[in-house]
C-alpha cells in the first residue's frame, strides 16, 4: 500500500514539474485578489499559490476535524467505561435486591 501511494505521489509530483515547465511563458496580466491586486505573474506562480493556500486551508480544516473526533471519541469511551461499570455491578448484584430496588422506583413514580 505504501509503495502504491508513493508511485502516485511520484506521478504528481513529475506532472507539476511539467506543468511549471510548459508554462514558464504564459503571463497573467492582472490578478485581483479582492484586497491585493498584482500584474504579470506566469501562470505556474498562481497555479502554485493556489495549491498551497487548498492545501493550508483543507490542512486547518483537517485539524479542526481531527480534535473534534478525538473529542467525541473519549466521551464515548467515558460512556462506555461507565455503562460497563454499571453492567459489573448489576451483575453482582442479587436477584432480590434487583427486585427491591424496581419496587422502590416504582413508589417513587406512583
Amino acid at each position: 500500500m505504501a509503495g502504491f501511494l508513493m508511485i502516485w505521489i511520484l506521478i504528481a509530483v513529475v506532472v507539476f514539474i511539467a506543468f511549471g515547465f510548459l508554462n514558464q511563458g504564459i503571463i497573467i496580466p492582472f490578478v485581483n485578489l479582492g484586497f491585493k491586486e498584482y500584474s504579470n505573474i506566469t501562470l505556474f506562480t498562481v497555479v502554485l499559490i493556489s495549491f498551497v493556500v487548498g492545501f493550508a486551508y483543507s490542512l486547518i480544516l483537517g485539524i479542526v476535524q481531527e480534535f473534534r473526533l478525538r473529542a467525541r471519541i473519549r466521551k464515548h469511551r467515558n460512556m462506555q467505561e461507565s455503562l460497563l461499570e454499571e453492567l459489573d455491578a448489576l451483575r453482582r448484584t442479587p436477584v432480590e435486591k434487583i427486585s427491591e430496588i424496581e419496587a422502590e422506583e416504582e413508589e417513587d413514580v406512583s
